[in-house]
Formats: C-alpha cells, structure tokens, sequence
C-alpha cells in the first residue's frame, strides 16, 4: 500500500516536473546562451564545493569508497543486503525535487532493512536476531535514468543491535546521564 502510494507521488511529481521543464524550456528559447552559461557555471561551482565537502568527510568518517557503472553498484548493493538474506525494504517516506539549476530530479528515500542476521557474518558472528537498519538513499535522475546514489546508513546501530543479540556481553549498565 505504501509502496504504491509512493508511486503515485512519484508519478505525479515526474508529471509536474515534466511540466516544468517544458515551461522551462520555452522561457530559454528567446536568449538561451547567456542564462545556460550563467546556470553552468554557478552549478559546476557549487557542485564541486558540494564534492568536496562531502569526498572530505566520507573520508573522515567511513574511508572512500566509490562505485561506478550498473556492476559497481550491484556489488555495493549486495554486499548490504548478504548478511541478512531474509531482508527486506520498508519505504517509510519519499520526497523529490526538479530543478535545473541541481542538475536535474532528486529523489530522496527514507528506508529500514528489515532481516534477520543470519547470511554471511560481516559484522561478528552470527545470531539469527532481527535487525532494523535505517537509511536514506538520494537519487540523481536525468533522462529517465539513475545517474548516482548516495547512501547513508546507521552501521553503529546496526553492529549494536547484532551486539546485544550476541548475549556475549557483560551485565548491561545503568542508564547514567553524563551531562
């Protein structure tokens, strides 16, 4: 239900945006040259502050790591998705935006992976406990197709729930509030 919901959201937003780009189109046809040009070079600005900002603190945080073309993505993909085999997608929301001067359509999806962890033991040993991972996918689609993903997941939540089912743990401390 909530699946076809998000569909129809997401097929009303493409009529929309189709829309816009049409009366966007028309609105560049008088003296398209200086105003492309303009947008091209305020874009490529922004995007490559935007880049560098993000390639600095994935660096930080998770070590860089890049896949490109379909096989480079499918292989990230599974990789999430081996060690819980029985996992699945829930779509919790769905936002989008169309806008020429961000290169395109962003589509914006907050997800949980529903499994339990019994696949392949990436994160320790395994429990067959279920597992809530939270996430949030950004998509960059233009001309009808994915040009990138960028997705960000709680990992440290993930290994703490696999953790606490392990049951290999001291007694759990008290609640103590530091500040």
């Amino acid at each position: 239900m909530a699946a076809s919901v998000a569909a129809w959201l997401l097929m009303q937003h493409l009529h929309r945006a189709d829309a816009e780009r049409k009366a966007a189109a028309a609105a560049r046809a008088a003296d398209p040259a200086p105003r492309y040009l303009a947008a091209l070079a305020g874009q490529q600005a922004s995007m490559a502050t935007d880049r560098s900002a993000f390639v600095k603190a994935t660096q930080q945080i998770f070590g860089y790591r890049t896949w490109i073309r379909p096989e480079g993505y499918r292989r990230a993909l599974l990789k999430l998705l081996r060690p819980f085999p029985s996992g699945q997608f829930q779509i919790r929301d769905v936002q989008t935006n169309y806008s020429v001067d961000y290169a395109g359509l962003r589509i914006a999806v907050c997800w949980v992976l529903v499994g339990d962890y019994d696949g392949q033991a990436d994160f320790g040993p395994l429990t067959g406990q279920r597992t809530d991972l939270l996430g949030v996918s950004q998509f960059l689609v233009q001309n009808g197709k994915i040009m990138r993903e960028t997705r960000i997941y709680d990992e440290i939540a993930l290994r703490a729930q696999i953790n606490a089912g392990r049951g290999d743990g001291d007694e759990p401390v008290p609640f103590a509030n530091i500040y």
